[in-house]
């Protein structure tokens, strides 16, 4: 005969069971892995200079900059995510930008 699981036998199983598939997706995920190996351009908590000729409405890598992003053109920012879309394009995130835009590393100086 089959004994009965309790309930918190239960939700402890799933728990377990949920924690480890997150932590394997964490472990996976581009963005992190090629941020903590240092191949991108830019990592996390890096201070690039976006550059100051830039043009809104024109395409740098995989995005397009607007004019809204123009307040930041000669100063230095502060990456605070980093990561790889899937055709393989480095995109960014900056502390400064609090209409969370995504940057390029093309937007950046020395790219």
């Amino acid at each position: 005969m089959k004994k009965a699981t309790s309930f918190l036998e239960t939700l402890s199983i799933l728990l377990k069971s949920v924690t480890t598939e997150e932590s394997n997706l964490n472990l996976m995920a581009p963005e992190q892995s090629l941020t903590e190996l240092g191949e991108m351009k830019y990592n996390i908590g890096d201070k690039p200079t976006v550059r100051s000729d830039l043009v809104a409405d024109q395409q740098y890598g995989y995005d397009v900059f607007v004019e809204d992003m123009e307040l930041f053109l000669g100063k230095e920012v502060t990456i605070i995510k980093a990561w790889v879309e899937d055709g393989g394009e480095e995109c960014y995130y900056i502390k400064e930008d609090e209409d969370g835009y995504r940057w390029t590393k093309e937007m950046f100086e020395d790219a």
